[in-house]
């Protein structure tokens, strides 16, 4: 081991030419390896459980012959085993990044502020999970993780519903290969990331709801999915506008009209108010000066991340994949247009195109805006729009070209999926990777805790791994909130 490490070092440094930081990358990659190790051997009865349960399973449906879809069966349970074993095995009960600025609010406020806090930063989503869990749990954050695959799983089954709605069932695992993206872990791991998983089960609840013929069940669900989408977290934007959109342009009956524009507009507002009421903001006004905006943001680059964002799913988490996610994107956007021009039907063929492909439409809107807003796309809690995007624009050629069935077995797109779904599940910063490393520096942070030598060289690795040595939230409210913590035993520190 030490002869491969020393070898990776060497060859970092012929890459980068930077000796302290590859040793250093190459001295957490160490660390990783030791704690991975650590873990399996103290969880080791757990792990034969779960072998044991898996390999049962497997036995016993070998025999269920009629099982239809059976490689997707198999695909599914893998995937479900590993999740599950992964979050067993590297577990995670400290805040990080945006965890600490909830903890400041919650312990500085009461509950009910803390619910009710104004809408601009609202994360409902999360909030509900984290006072449950401070209330009886003692802010164990493995407790979120966990409700957070579940929510995954459950978005698991409502895609399936969605592909035999939109008659690609034949093709679910393709559909698999790219919803079962290691870059989920990434959201798993982050207790705050919880917003855009339910976001994501969300749309697609919302997307299921658009196939029936609608009457007042359906209705009436619809108003409880976005009513439910815009109190979890502002990204559910894109739902409400697609809703309008999808008012203005597909329904034809001036009620479902009227229904699609009004009800998510009206919701919208009044859940604003209702978390506004007892708060007082003052407003930018440049913030909203389009001329502004204009003048002091490169339009170009926002439109070459809008394009790669598209397919920013596929690629690993480093800046030249938007280069190459930009290519294949352009690919995709090219099938699209050739869709859209095909005859001299274009009007009818848009409608088409949003009417049949609510994922895609909605997918193509959230990389809009999402790069209206920020500039570092590939930051990985964004990627469930590329996601949405993706998995409709698999719908959409299944029913709109015959270019899947002219290759044999579809061997081109499936090994392509196959590399992308491995690649990102293994590399670093993402995937397992990713997973281990909070592992590490829990483990670590716990280990420093227990010997009690130095608490000040504790909290200041705590500060900095956390934050991943960003100094923007204020030393001050870290340290009180490690005393909160301390006094209470909460987080790491009821492990003690």
């Amino acid at each position: 081991m030490d002869l491969l490490l020393k070898n990776l070092i060497d060859f970092c440094i012929i890459l980068s030419g930077k000796v302290d930081k590859c040793a250093f990358h190459v001295s957490q990659i160490q660390d990783q390896i030791y704690y991975t190790k650590l873990s399996l051997k103290q969880n080791i009865y757990e792990i034969l459980f779960l072998l044991i349960l898996f390999i049962f399973i497997n036995f016993i449906l070998y025999f269920k012959t009629r099982i239809t879809y059976k490689k997707s069966f198999f695909f599914i349970l893998i995937n479900f085993f590993f999740i599950f074993f992964t979050i067993l095995i590297f577990q995670n009960n400290i805040p990080f990044t945006d965890t600490w600025y909830e903890l400041d609010s919650l312990i500085n406020t009461s509950q009910k502020n803390y619910i009710f806090t104004k809408f601009d930063n609202f994360l409902f989503g999360f909030r509900p999970f984290h006072l449950i869990i401070f209330n009886y749990f003692d802010l164990n954050y493995n407790i979120i993780i966990f409700f957070n695959v579940c929510i995954f799983f459950l978005s698991l089954i409502i895609l399936i519903l969605l592909a035999d709605k939109n008659n690609s069932i034949n093709f679910l695992f393709l559909i698999l290969l790219i919803f079962f993206s290691g870059k989920w872990f990434n959201i798993f791991y982050e207790p705050v990331n919880i917003v855009w998983t339910t976001n994501f089960f969300l749309t697609l609840c919302f997307c299921y709801l658009l196939s029936f013929k609608k009457n007042l069940y359906i209705n009436l669900s619809i108003i409880l999915v976005l009513f439910l989408s815009i109190i979890n977290f502002k990204a559910s934007f894109v739902t409400i506008l697609f809703s309008v959109f999808y008012g203005l342009f597909i329904e034809s009956k001036i009620k479902n009209k009227l229904f699609f524009i009004f009800s998510p507009v009206i919701i919208f507002f009044t859940v604003n108010y209702f978390a506004e009421m007892n708060s007082v903001e003052v407003i930018d006004s440049n913030l909203f000066n389009l001329k502004n905006y204009i003048a002091s943001t490169n339009l170009l680059l926002i439109l070459k991340n809008f394009i790669a964002m598209q397919s920013i799913v596929f690629f690993p988490y480093i800046k030249y994949s938007v280069n190459i996610s930009f290519l294949f994107s352009i690919f995709q956007n090219l099938v699209i247009f050739y869709f859209l021009l095909n005859g001299k039907k274009f009007k009818n063929n848009l409608t088409n195109l949003i009417k049949d492909n609510p994922l895609l439409v909605i997918g193509m809107m959230g990389c809009f805006t999402t790069t209206l807003v920020k500039q570092d796309i590939i930051q990985i809690r964004y990627f469930s729009f590329s996601l949405l995007y993706q998995i409709g624009f698999i719908f959409f050629i299944v029913n709109n070209f015959n270019l899947l069935t002219v290759l044999k077995k579809y061997l081109f797109i499936r090994n392509f999926l196959l590399v992308t779904f491995f690649l990102n599940l293994f590399f670093f910063h993402q995937g397992i990777h990713f997973a281990i490393s909070k592992f590490t520096i829990y483990t670590k942070t716990h280990e420093c805790l227990k010997n009690e030598n130095n608490t000040l060289d504790c909290e200041n690795y705590i500060y900095n791994k956390t934050f991943y040595n960003d100094k923007s939230f204020e030393r001050k409210k870290f340290d009180n909130i490690i005393l909160f913590l301390k006094k209470n035993n909460f987080t790491i520190f009821g492990s003690l």
